[in-house]
């Protein structure tokens, strides 16, 4: 079941990311995030801690709350 979170949670962001026209470099400086580190959150292979999801969420100018929807 957490794998299926993590998917749900890297498919959501990676939409989130490339809908503002972010690359992933952009998206990982804005979070202040590795590159790598936003790449393995969107295939879902990492399981990352809130507070990079709040960093990533406000890197996109968005609620954490839009990332964890229905969760």
């Amino acid at each position: 079941m957490k794998d299926d979170i993590c998917l749900k949670l890297g498919i959501r962001l990676k939409k989130t990311r490339e809908t503002r026209g972010f690359t992933l470099k952009t998206l990982g400086r804005k979070a202040k995030l590795s590159e790598e580190s936003v790449k393995q959150i969107e295939s879902g292979k990492a399981d990352p801690p809130i507070y990079n999801l709040y960093k990533l969420a406000k890197a996109l100018n968005i609620e954490l709350e839009q990332l964890l929807e229905g969760y």
